[in-house]
Formats: C-alpha cells, sequence, structure tokens
C-alpha cells in the first residue's frame, strides 16, 4: 500500500505535533502553541489548492482512476478532521485554552474534512510521445500505443492485448462504473 503525498504529510505533522506537545518546547518558545495548527492550516490549504487546481484543468491525455489503496486513504482527512474538531470542544468544555489555540484547530479540522472531499485518484494512465504509460504505486510501465490492438477493462483490471507481444495488464485496481466508461473511451482514442 502506497500513500499519497497528503496523506504523508499528514501523518507526519501529526506525529511532529504530538511530539512537541510531549515535549517542553512550548514553555520555552513564546506562541509555539498557535504556530503549529497555523503551520498545519497553511499546508492543507496549500493541498487544497494544489487539488483544485488540477481537478480544474485536467490534461486531455491522461486520466486518473481509483486503485485499492484509494479507498483506505481517502477517509483519513476525514477522521483527522473529526478528531481535530471533537478535541477542540472537549479542551474548550474541559481544559481552560486560549481561544485563538481553539479557534485555529477548529479551523484545522474543518479544512481537513474539505481536504477528503477534493479526492484525486493515484492510478494514472497518460499518453506521451506515442507511449502509453500507467502508473500505479510503484509499477510503472510505458508501453507503444500502437503494439496494442485490443483493450478490455473490468473493475479489477485492464488488460491491453496483442498479436505481437505479450499481454499487459494493469491490476489492483477498483473502478466504479463511471470509470470504466471513462477509461474505456479513452483507450479507444489511442488503442486500435
Amino acid at each position: 500500500m502506497k500513500l499519497d503525498k497528503s496523506s504523508i504529510i499528514d501523518i507526519v505533522v501529526m506525529v511532529l505535533f504530538i511530539a512537541f506537545l510531549l515535549s517542553d518546547v512550548s514553555s520555552n518558545v513564546p506562541y509555539f502553541d498557535l504556530g503549529l495548527p497555523l503551520l498545519w492550516i497553511f499546508f492543507t490549504l496549500l493541498d487544497i489548492y494544489k487539488k483544485r487546481k488540477y481537478l480544474r484543468n485536467i490534461p486531455e491525455h491522461e486520466i486518473r482512476i481509483s486503485s485499492n489503496n484509494d479507498s483506505y486513504f481517502s477517509a483519513f482527512p476525514f477522521i483527522a478532521g473529526f478528531i481535530v474538531c471533537v478535541v477542540s470542544l472537549l479542551f474548550y468544555f474541559v481544559m481552560d485554552m486560549e481561544n485563538n489555540l481553539l479557534i485555529a484547530y477548529s479551523i484545522l479540522g474543518l479544512l481537513l474534512i474539505i481536504q477528503g472531499l477534493q479526492i484525486i485518484p493515484t492510478a494514472l494512465i497518460k499518453v506521451n510521445d506515442d507511449n502509453l504509460e500507467f502508473e500505479h504505486a510503484k509499477i510503472k510501465k510505458s508501453v507503444p500505443i500502437h503494439s496494442f490492438n485490443t483493450f478490455s477493462v473490468t473493475e479489477n483490471e485492464i488488460r491491453l492485448n496483442s498479436d505481437e507481444v505479450e499481454t499487459l495488464v494493469f491490476q489492483h485496481l477498483e473502478l466504479t462504473t463511471s470509470e470504466i466508461d471513462l477509461t474505456t473511451n479513452f483507450l479507444r482514442r489511442y488503442v486500435k
């Protein structure tokens, strides 16, 4: 299972945040407690911006489709956002915390939930210089487009067939019916 970049950043920031909370750095550095959530908010906003920019300008020569890993990691921002919101509310009622800090954590929780709404599938198929390129986790394949004459797309795999070279199978997918149609239409334009 391969994590996408935004999930890795969120996990690293959460671990660093917990480590800093358990240490006494906040007593020595002024406004350190407020700086951590503000930094996390900044990186979350940056990730949301990048995803929105990509989703508005999807290149015509590529498609992204769902893999097995996407269903696991698409829920992470929702869970993290919900936990941050609930913990900030608990701290408001249980502990005497600054309002600025609680507002920062509440905003962070909401931004994490918004980040979870913008899902970009990790498996990629694109056409580049008469080559069909597949990327999924650590697997990267590039094959000449014209070496295949038929293909089949199912919910678990994409199979490219040829009389000249061995069959190429792109596996570990979790395609919906709309993604199957999208992939079929995309491959029809190039595989003839």
